[in-house]
């Protein structure tokens, strides 16, 4: 007698979540739009609105600066949508990169945009101060504040404000000495002087120039015609 053994087959799938897309997959594209001109300061605001799906459905995206002028500390603002911003804040070119991915998880190829910001000419700044006390005596001190703005009055942010107290005695110069200070992120500063000592200065002394100017991108751009003079009276006596 013949015997017949049926063997039963069985089978499992399982399913990887970070599996590639097959070779027939069609994967979404990224379109990180055109290349812009930007300005320090100035809000920037991407575009990845020309991105598409194979089936036209839903995307989600995902932005990123590859690239930044050295000292940079530019970050992007709702990364995750199609129009996110940042603020440029040096000179030089941004690059921003962007990959979408559709609803079954596929994620298209990178796509890049550059920005470019010129340095700021110094005609199209502004650099006002203004100072605490109109009469200083010895051992008092001497709060400076101001903002530096561009042509359309938008605060210049992390930048480098120089200031000097000139004392005018007799037709003779003597500095008074005042610190640097940096910009905030609406382009304002605050800076306060060392205590005013007599450094053998004479006591009728009448008045005082204060004089700022900034620092952008490594050069001085000082400019008189936005040169701050406050009139401020030091007594030695």
């Amino acid at each position: 007698m013949a015997i017949v053994l049926i063997a039963g087959c069985t089978s499992s799938t399982s399913t990887n979540s970070t599996q590639s897309p097959g070779a027939g997959t069609q994967l979404p594209t990224a379109n990180a739009g055109a290349d812009q001109e930007g300005k320090v300061g100035t809000t920037v605001t991407l575009d990845g609105s020309g991105s598409s799906g194979p089936n036209g459905g839903a995307l989600t995206y995902n932005w990123s600066l590859s690239s930044v002028p050295a000292s940079s500390s530019a970050q992007l603002v709702n990364p995750t949508s199609v129009h996110p911003t940042f603020t440029p804040d040096k000179a030089g070119t941004y690059v921003a990169s962007l990959v979408v991915a559709d609803g079954a998880g596929a994620q298209s190829q990178p796509s890049s945009v550059s920005i470019t910001c010129a340095p700021l000419q110094p005609s199209n700044t502004t650099l006002t101060a203004h100072v605490s006390k109109t009469n200083l005596y010895v051992g008092d001190t001497e709060t400076i504040s101001g903002k530096l703005v561009d042509a359309d009055g938008k605060g210049i942010p992390n930048q480098t404000i120089s200031f000097k107290l000139e004392a005018h005695v007799l037709g003779i110069t003597r500095d008074v000495p005042v610190n640097s200070t940096t910009t905030g992120a609406t382009g304002a500063y605050t800076q306060t002087t060392a205590p005013v000592t007599s450094n053998g200065v004479p006591f009728f002394i009448t008045q005082v120039n204060l004089e700022g100017w900034a620092v952008y991108a490594g050069s001085d751009f000082y400019k008189p015609s936005t040169t701050e003079h406050a009139q401020v009276v030091i007594h030695f006596a």
